[in-house]
């Protein structure tokens, strides 16, 4: 299993708006921009979030987007299955009719188990805790972000 660019790239745009100050409202293209994504493809993505709740959509001249939720209540978890729908390592896991084997599979219990992990990880790990990284990161290789302005030097 792989995710995919789409949930790369989500959870870039949702940790951006998360590194933002409260109740800033930014463009498809400012995010887009900030995060080397494409704007067309992140806009669809956006709309993804936006029907899965997890940002705000604001039309018109000074409209964009903006976390639906403050950072510590949206999880990886949230992103992921926005873009991608319901997490499932293996169909028999949600689909057991689908395989005559699944009442005498032996390695169903080893995906049971491995999703579980993998759930626990990402509903763990919030928009807030990928701030802070991203913040960190930022900080060892001093790069400005759209939120303090870079300063010019005459």
């Amino acid at each position: 299993m792989q995710v995919n660019r789409s949930t790369d790239y989500a959870l870039r745009a949702m940790t951006f708006l998360a590194s933002q100050p409260e109740g800033m409202i930014f463009m498809v293209n400012e995010i887009a921009v900030d995060q080397g994504v494409p704007p067309k493809f992140l806009a669809r993505i956006l709309q993804l979030l936006h029907k899965a709740h997890l940002v705000e959509s604001h039309r018109g001249i000074r409209g964009g987007f903006q976390l639906a939720r403050i950072p510590q209540q949206i999880t990886v978890l949230h992103v992921l299955e926005a873009v991608e729908g319901p997490l499932s390592l293996s169909l028999c896991l949600t689909q057991p009719e689908i395989c005559d084997q699944s009442e005498r599979c032996p390695s169903l219990g080893v995906w049971e188990r491995a999703q579980a992990a993998f759930r626990r990880v990402l509903a763990s790990t919030t928009l807030a805790d990928l701030a802070a990284e991203q913040q960190r990161l930022d900080q060892a290789i001093k790069l400005p972000s759209l939120s303090a302005p870079a300063l010019v030097k005459p």
